[in-house]
């Protein structure tokens, strides 16, 4: 009766450990279950993508494919060509106004040394160019011939009656061409150029030196010329007066004072 006791107690253990070891497979196998699903929806909804990005193409779509690039590698080529071309064409610029510049430069050159060496007005037949500046501290007074009889006490050259001219020649300050006014040295090229003047009327008119601020000359001998004044309503307060001999005297004061342009 025992044995028969005892195994009957050993056979209800063994399926109550059979039920608690069947619980626990249920269990793991729930949980399996639940990751499965969460793993297998994942996957269902990344599948998709990956089938239709490694779904193969077409042959049209290879071909659009082909086309769209063979466009881009032209579209690069033609900018890379177009920027090569702006960059020659402004190098061909730089280098027209860089030589544009230099001949310009050297014309400049050349006329400013045609005003410092070649006298301004072209002496009368028979008449000697002055080659060095007159005027200077020390130099002769200059003397000449007037006839007495003659009204205004004019000058006439060669003339019998003749008394010495006893004034003094002034002596005036110097001033180089490079230190005057930019409209001065304009208006010296167009004195050489033979105009046009601004006031044709005026310009290369006879210069009487009433002031007696000039060395005494004949009647004519000297013109006087018109230096702009920027801003000015009229002719300005500015002259050049030139002589025949090709001295050139400058006022900024309107006759009150001269001064001797030299080299």
């Amino acid at each position: 009766m025992r044995r028969k006791l005892a195994s009957r107690v050993s056979n209800q253990w063994r399926r109550l450990a059979g039920y608690v070891m069947l619980a626990l497979c249920a269990c793991v196998l729930g949980l399996s279950s639940e990751s499965y699903a969460q793993g297998a929806g994942e996957l269902q909804q990344q599948r998709p993508a990956q089938l239709r990005r490694q779904k193969p193409l077409t042959p049209a779509q290879v071909k659009v494919l082909r086309e769209e690039q063979i466009r881009k590698q032209q579209e690069e080529e033609r900018v890379k060509l177009d920027q090569a071309k702006a960059q020659e064409e402004l190098q061909k610029k730089l280098k027209k106004a860089e030589e544009e510049e230099k001949n310009k430069a050297e014309a400049e050159r050349q006329r400013a040394n045609r005003l410092y060496t070649e006298p301004l007005i072209k002496p009368l037949p028979g008449q000697r160019v002055l080659g060095s500046p007159v005027n200077r501290p020390g130099d002769k007074p200059t003397s000449y011939s007037v006839d007495t009889h003659v009204g205004m006490g004019a000058p006439a050259w060669g003339h019998a009656n003749t008394a010495p001219l006893a004034r003094p020649a002034p002596v005036l300050p110097l001033v180089k061409r490079a230190r005057l006014p930019m409209e001065a040295n304009q208006t010296l090229l167009l004195i050489r150029g033979g105009g046009p003047f601004p006031y044709p009327g005026k310009d290369g008119s006879t210069f009487f030196n009433r002031e007696n601020k000039l060395p005494d000359k004949p009647r004519g001998y000297y013109r006087e010329y018109t230096v702009p004044t920027a801003g000015s309503p009229d002719r300005g307060s500015r002259r050049l007066v030139v002589g025949r001999g090709g001295e050139i005297y400058y006022t900024d004061n309107h006759y009150r004072s001269f001064k001797l342009v030299v080299n």
